[in-house]
């Protein structure tokens, strides 16, 4: 069993799907910190990093980018992976699959991780912001949550596998 902590750092509004994922890989066995990415200062206690935005505006939060950017250094030393969570996926087809993906690219170009998730999410209006708020109610995009709890709890294991035996291949 691995004796170091794993990162879960993320930029969310409301942290549900990454506390999810924490709690996941502590149902594993494994020691975890979940903190949202302005919070974290250091990767130095850390033998794994998962990193996770929403999505908005077809993009991750500008602070899970800049979290990437600002520790990049130290991220190239560690295993990493990288998860999202948007409403497009909460139909998982092949075309928001390739959709969903390319939001990483801006990241995955920096560093590429070897665990990626796409999650779907929930959308909230009342949560956004108010010109937020507009552009969903005109772009009649329905809200609900699409959280498939038993996927993101299916990813998070397969992480914890992966290092429990040292594999590293990149999956996506």
């Amino acid at each position: 069993m691995l004796d170091q902590r794993i990162l879960v750092a993320y930029a969310s509004h409301t942290g549900s799907t990454e506390e999810a994922v924490g709690t996941a890989l502590q149902e594993h066995g494994a020691r975890v910190d979940v903190h949202p990415v302005q919070d974290v200062t250091t990767l130095k206690p850390y033998r794994t990093v998962l990193v996770g935005s929403a999505i908005h505006a077809a993009k991750w939060l500008p602070e899970a980018a800049e979290f990437v950017k600002r520790h990049t250094t130290e991220l190239e030393q560690l295993p990493l992976s990288y998860f999202l969570v948007c409403a497009t996926f909460r139909e998982d087809t092949a075309e928001h699959h390739r959709e969903v993906l390319a939001y990483l690219d801006p990241v995955r170009v920096l560093l590429e991780p070897l665990e990626i998730g796409l999650f779907a999410g929930r959308l909230d209006a009342s949560r956004l912001p108010l010109l937020e708020r507009m552009l969903v109610k005109a772009m009649k995009s329905g809200e609900g949550d699409w959280r498939d709890w038993e996927a993101i709890h299916d990813w998070a294991g397969g992480v914890w596998e992966h290092l429990e035996h040292g594999e590293g291949e990149a999956v996506a």
